[in-house]
């Protein structure tokens, strides 16, 4: 496309149409040729086609006939057409030479063409890239603007911010901010802050993106990256919390949030993310061993339950399969214990079956089931636990 649709076609489109002040000249009235020229211009313009407009276009600009300041005034008009073609032609100095002649008079023009004139050279500057100069030709429109819109605001952050005034661009952006918020410039927002390593303010930027923008998934990790240099931990963490709901978080993402739970002493917090992370991933042994941890820490038996259950059924260890039978013991269900301890699958060593067995028959004594307990502790006679044994059958011909 040889025409960039961005930059104005006409110097009404540049901007706002200012009021009349008693020291500024009015526009000049054009002849009906000069009229008819700039309309084949513009006809040309709006056909794209470029090799009619510069041919007729330079034609007129340099011959514009009429008074002094119909000339500067056709001039100034015709550069609308002219500053974008033969910068899309690639003869950027031929646009750059027309601009200069134009404003070498800019004080003959009245305000709005002589604004708008100045604004295409921003737009000019802009659109090459060239933001040193854009910011420079910005400057000098600056003090003549009568109103002045978001975006221009925003540019001006903009292109402060491209040199490394951070500082300087901060209140542009947040005049244009207080207008509009829209993402980029609520992100420009967050970056001027973190390059003044003001952490507080890179946060609260952040969290108004987040808010406004929630689908935006890495948006959540950055807030929380920003929170915690803003030495907010707890805040980061409910951040991650609501990512994760979300499901913007990854496998390893959430891993690590059950973590630094844990390690903030939030373990029922921690139990539910590892909870929700193996709703949605492949079951993992470490993962399952974590949620069973931070469930115990908790206290609440029902999570507990079925942490451990998981764990026992699932587990790779002796560890892992006896957890769920042991807790059960301890909180004095002997048989659910009983029932537990059975649905161990891995082997056992001597010493190891010997330690269950052993803690088997005494579930069975809870339940008043001598019988099968004295069973037990007979075939415990051979083993590492004999004397343990004995003294329990000792205890059993008592009763």
């Amino acid at each position: 496309m040889w025409r960039r649709t961005w930059i104005a076609t006409s110097l009404a489109l540049c901007l706002a149409v200012p009021l009349p002040l008693m020291a500024e000249p009015s526009p000049p009235s054009l002849s009906p040729r000069q009229y008819e020229q700039l309309d084949l211009v513009a006809e040309a313009y709006w056909a794209y086609d470029p090799e009619e407009i510069l041919a007729r276009g330079q034609r007129l600009f340099d011959r514009p006939g009429g008074q002094s300041d119909q000339r500067l005034y056709v001039r100034a008009h015709l550069l609308s057409y002219l500053v974008p073609t033969y910068q899309d032609q690639g003869q950027p100095e031929m646009a750059l030479d027309l601009m200069r002649q134009v404003l070498a008079e800019a004080e003959l023009l009245e305000r709005e063409t002589r604004q708008a004139v100045r604004w295409l050279k921003v737009q000019f500057y802009v659109t090459a890239a060239d933001y040193p100069n854009a910011l420079s030709a910005l400057e000098s429109w600056w003090p003549d603007a009568v109103e002045i819109d978001a975006q221009i605001w925003y540019l001006r952050a903009a292109l402060l911010a491209d040199q490394s005034r951070w500082t300087e661009a901060e209140p542009y952006l947040l005049e244009a901010l207080r207008h509009d918020q829209p993402d980029g410039w609520l992100a420009l927002g967050v970056s001027l802050y973190q390059q003044q390593e003001d952490w507080a303010a890179a946060a609260q930027m952040q969290a108004t993106r987040v808010e406004l923008y929630p689908q935006n998934a890495s948006q959540w990790v950055q807030l929380a990256q920003l929170q915690r240099l803003a030495n907010d931990e707890a805040a980061a963490l409910v951040t991650l919390e609501l990512a994760q709901r979300r499901g913007y978080l990854s496998e390893d993402q959430q891993h690590q949030l059950g973590l630094a739970l844990l390690q903030a002493q939030q373990p029922l917090r921690a139990a539910q993310v590892f909870d929700r992370l193996l709703e949605t991933s492949e079951l993992s042994v470490l993962r399952l061993r974590l949620a069973a941890h931070a469930w115990l820490l908790t206290g609440e038996v029902q999570g507990i339950n079925q942490a451990l259950r998981r764990l026992a059924i699932k587990g790779e260890t002796l560890t892992d399969q006896r957890r769920l039978g042991d807790w059960l013991f301890n909180q004095g269900q002997w048989q659910a214990a009983l029932d537990a301890w059975d649905l161990i699958q891995v082997s056992l060593t001597a010493s190891e079956e010997a330690d269950l067995r052993l803690l088997q028959a005494q579930a069975w004594i809870e339940l008043e089931d001598y019988t099968q307990a004295q069973q037990i502790f007979e075939s415990l006679l051979a083993t590492s636990q004999a004397d343990i044994a004995r003294q329990w059958l000792s205890f059993l011909r008592a009763l």
